[in-house]
């Protein structure tokens, strides 16, 4: 059975189990040698898998794992990716994150991210003002959210059947999907939801647009609402300062999306009809 997190992957053109290779510890992801392949399997399968692995790979009193094969990665990048991280792979190492002051700027302070799981995830970064050899980066967020997964369902294997942890995974695979970005223009430029995480939920096509709209995807800059006439208001981008002027009647992302698509779709028909013949 399809769940809303395949419904996600499948907008973003993804499958949840379609992660590329690992880049980190040098054993590139291979393919499942059981006949079931990876990439048809829906998350319903795929958390089902989950917790069997948790079940089997890790032995009290200790949480150091037995064993990870490559078709176990597969499984774990399927979540995290099916999770809205967009992972490019898993390296073996453990991470630590900044406490940090009001300001963003780091405390000096850290805290470990993964202490049950023994995978860092990675990400590409594809900001084309970072070096090629320095894009694939590790996934602080993804990180953290993999190694609680596991630490859940590792500390209720006995008091819960595998029934209720499958339930576990998706939800927890579900609350944290992103919202699917918004194409504002076609130029190709992307709405992101505003980060969520620690508290702050995630941005959804219902919710009412907030002046903190979003992010600007690949530029990074924080994008706001603003007011500029009766009938009108435009998205601003604080770092590049994209415009996109919106009727104010758009009250939510869900119309904001419909609303750019429309009229990306009606100004692609009329570049069309003024294109040159040869």
């Amino acid at each position: 059975m399809a769940t809303s997190a395949d419904s996600f992957l499948l907008q973003q053109g993804k499958h949840p189990s379609q992660p590329k290779p690992c880049t980190g510890c040098g054993e590139p992801l291979e393919p499942r040698t059981d006949g079931a392949r990876i990439a048809h399997m829906t998350i319903q399968e795929i958390a089902t898998r989950f917790v069997e692995m948790i079940r089997a790979e890790y032995a009290p009193p200790s949480l150091e794992p037995r064993r990870y094969s490559p078709d176990d990665q597969e499984i774990l990048l399927g979540l995290v990716n099916a999770a809205g991280f967009e992972a490019c792979g898993l390296v073996k190492k453990k991470i630590r994150g900044n406490y940090r002051d009001q300001d963003g700027s780091a405390t000096g302070e850290t805290f470990p991210i993964n202490n049950t799981c023994p995978f860092t995830v990675q990400y590409f970064n594809d900001d084309f003002r970072i070096r090629e050899d320095s894009r694939v980066q590790d996934h602080g967020r993804a990180t953290g959210w993999l190694d609680s997964l596991v630490r859940n369902v590792f500390e209720n294997r006995d008091q819960r059947t595998n029934d209720e942890l499958i339930a576990l995974v998706i939800k927890e695979v579900e609350a944290a999907m992103p919202m699917l970005p918004i194409t504002l223009d076609g130029y190709g430029n992307l709405l992101k939801e505003y980060p969520a995480g620690d508290g702050v939920p995630h941005t959804r096509d219902p919710d009412e647009i907030r002046w903190q709209t979003g992010t600007h995807a690949v530029c990074g800059g924080f994008m706001e609402l603003q007011p500029v006439s009766k009938e009108w208001r435009v998205i601003v981008c604080r770092q590049c300062y994209l415009r996109i002027y919106v009727p104010a009647g758009i009250k939510t992302y869900g119309d904001l999306r419909q609303y750019c698509a429309k009229r990306i779709a009606t100004e692609k028909t009329g570049m069309a009809s003024r294109e040159p013949t040869l």
